[in-house]
């Protein structure tokens, strides 16, 4: 069968200005279909070993929590100053529904010496410490009315020059998280 594809995935640096969803005019998600349901969770890459990712659903919200999802700089293989997964799921949800992507966000922490720079792979520019960043998507495309979709997100973190430093976890909850608020519609 072939399934419509939503895709998220965008290159861009983390920025220490952080806007609510309120600042960037985002209301809250108020209708929700009956019935959604997340299916087929697939993830590959570096950042993300077998059971170190969990996928939840909450209201308008799917969640992604990486147990495992850091790089670091200075004593570290060059290798290690990239992780990245490419995650992909299924959701249905009921007929007569039709969904968007409103906004993504990020949750982790950074810290860098002044030598190397760092990159998180998503919309939005540049970061320091713990992070919530939040983007909004330019134009809101549609999944045809009632049918299963397929959602992928690629997330990529990466240290970038010479120095000491690391990005990933975040220290309250010891995850790196990424969100998808999705906008619903009925049709």
């Amino acid at each position: 069968m072939n399934l419509p594809t939503l895709i998220l995935a965008a290159f861009a640096a983390l920025t220490i200005a952080t806007p609510s969803p309120q600042e960037l005019g985002i209301q809250p998600h108020s209708s929700v279909p009956p019935a959604v349901h997340l299916s087929d969770l697939k993830a590959a890459g570096s950042g993300c070993p077998p059971n170190t990712l969990d996928l939840s659903l909450h209201g308008s919200q799917v969640s992604l929590s990486f147990a495992d999802f850091f790089a670091t700089a200075g004593t570290s293989k060059p290798s290690d100053k990239r992780r990245f997964c490419q995650v992909s799921f299924k959701v249905k949800y009921s007929p007569g529904w039709t969904l968007s992507i409103a906004t993504s966000e990020v949750k982790g922490f950074i810290g860098i010496s002044s030598g190397p720079t760092a990159k998180y792979t998503l919309q939005g520019p540049n970061l320091s410490h713990e992070f919530n960043h939040i983007s909004s998507v330019s134009a809101n495309v549609w999944s045809p009315c009632g049918e299963e979709v397929i959602i992928n997100i690629k997330t990529d973190i990466r240290l970038i020059g010479k120095g000491n430093g690391v990005i990933g976890v975040e220290s309250q909850s010891n995850k790196f998280l990424n969100s998808v608020n999705l906008d619903w519609k009925e049709c």
